[in-house]
């Protein structure tokens, strides 16, 4: 099968046929916590801004870098601008800064941002100058970035050897931060670490560091990230195009194109011990939103959000190719979320699943989730299947959403639910199948499962 860019014409006709069937069949049949989820979803679907999503008026200093620029400058004027990501790592920005990168020129190396923050009124800006329509974004090459400083985010996961990581826009403890307009690569075959295309991320490692350092306010938009060859037996969280990491709540990530990257595309994490399968992941984080971007042929997972508590969602994103490369017995899948209550995932398009272990499907509500609403999504041609959902989770709903030849040789639904207070409500979804396709609903049998108004079909 060819994986291509998905044709916004078939989009739109996924889109149309979900939300045709979810105003005709209704929403009948949701009772406690689902229909709370469902009907805060709702309320809050005109609402998905974070605070850091609209800033005021900055009243800082615009300083100017270039390729011609010269660091001895002052950097206050296109004439007068500097010159290397060196002068700029060495500066202490104020809230209200903005720093441009001229449009067309190309830096070599790593942005990196050590307990910088703007406020909530005015943050510190990293963006572009210059026409980007004619000229291109500016380009930072990390070249295969590694570093001797250890990320003690890490330090929790025994069984990782690398300690360390690092990025193309590298950020440690820093608030109120906008990063837009850039084009990062961060490759070189010959060196081996783990690092990604932006990496912003706390230093904390026991729960009272975790609790005590909090930080608010990251933006990530209209970034082009490409070709990051992290660690593939590292940390499977410390590589890939965008991470966020640490105690890090008001985020908008929007508009970003991520391309071959490993491990991960889009992300965040929280705090988690590995192997822990009774941490029950802390849910503080709020205001985490995932809008708009497109992320195509990654090693892992395509997105991933956790430890979100206040109004989390993924919506309008398109994953292409995800799990494509077989490293053994990683789990990986398109879109999912892990210890998160009242998480909404809605219009999302994921394709072309390859491998992904035990796993490989487009969707996932995982462990220590509370709440968790899949609507309105469309899915196709992944391995694994359409959606998997792990025990102990509650109140899930997957509702209104579209799959199309999923889980060949497989099954559609990868369900490991025990009890009824962990099974899902799957209710007026639609399930196409090619007629050469081999697939079944369930892995197993003997579960307690929650179905009505689904349609499966054979096209």
């Amino acid at each position: 099968m060819k994986l291509g860019k998905a044709k916004p014409n078939r989009r739109l006709l996924a889109v149309c046929l979900s939300m045709l069937l979810g105003f005709s069949l209704g929403t009948t049949g949701l009772t406690g916590g689902q229909a709370n989820a469902a009907a805060n979803a709702n309320d809050e679907a005109v609402h998905s801004v974070t605070d850091a999503a609209v800033p005021q008026a900055a009243v800082g200093t615009t300083y100017y870098v270039s390729a011609d620029g010269n660091d001895a400058n002052d950097g206050r004027s296109e004439d007068h601008a500097w010159a290397s990501l060196e002068k700029v790592n060495s500066m202490k920005f104020a809230p209200g800064d903005r720093v441009l990168f001229k449009a067309g020129d190309a830096w070599n190396g790593s942005l990196k941002l050590r307990g910088i923050s703007g406020t909530k009124e005015a943050p510190i800006v990293f963006s572009s100058y210059g026409d980007i329509e004619r000229f291109g974004r500016p380009v930072i090459n990390g070249n295969g970035t590694t570093t001797t400083e250890i990320s003690r985010i890490i330090l929790n996961y025994k069984g990782v050897a690398d300690k360390t990581m690092s990025a193309t826009i590298d950020v440690v403890d820093g608030s109120y931060l906008e990063f837009s307009n850039f084009e990062l690569t961060n490759y070189n075959p010959n060196v081996v670490s783990q690092r990604a295309g932006i990496n912003i991320r706390t230093a904390s490692t026991t729960v009272t560091e975790w609790e005590a350092n909090p930080h608010k306010g990251i933006v990530i938009k209209n970034n082009y990230i490409h070709d990051v060859d992290g660690n593939p037996k590292g940390w499977k969280i410390g590589s890939g195009g965008i991470l966020i990491l640490g105690n890090i709540s008001d985020v908008l990530v929007e508009g970003n194109i991520v391309k071959r990257v490993d491990i991960e595309g889009i992300r965040n994490a929280g705090l988690y011990k590995e192997g822990d399968v009774k941490a029950n992941f802390p849910r503080v984080f709020e205001n985490i939103i995932f809008r708009n971007n497109y992320v195509e042929e990654v090693q892992g997972d395509g997105f991933v959000m956790s430890n979100v508590g206040t109004n989390g969602r993924m919506e309008y994103n398109t994953v292409v190719k995800h799990s494509a490369k077989n490293v053994g017995n990683v789990n990986y899948a398109g879109l999912w979320v892990i210890g998160v209550k009242d998480m909404v995932m809605q219009f999302n398009e994921v394709y072309g699943g390859i491998y992904g272990y035990n796993d490989g499907q487009a969707f996932d509500v995982d462990m220590f989730c509370e709440g968790t609403l899949y609507q309105y999504n469309y899915s196709h041609s992944n391995r694994g299947g359409f959606i998997l959902f792990m025990d102990g989770s509650t109140n899930s709903v997957a509702r209104y959403n579209i799959s199309v030849n999923d889980g060949d040789g497989r099954y559609l639904l990868h369900y490991l639910p025990t009890r009824e207070a962990y099974a899902p409500l799957i209710h007026n979804n639609t399930f196409f199948t090619d007629a050469n396709i081999s697939t079944k609903i369930f892995n197993t049998s003997g579960k307690y499962a929650k179905l009505y108004n689904n349609i499966f079909g054979s096209i």
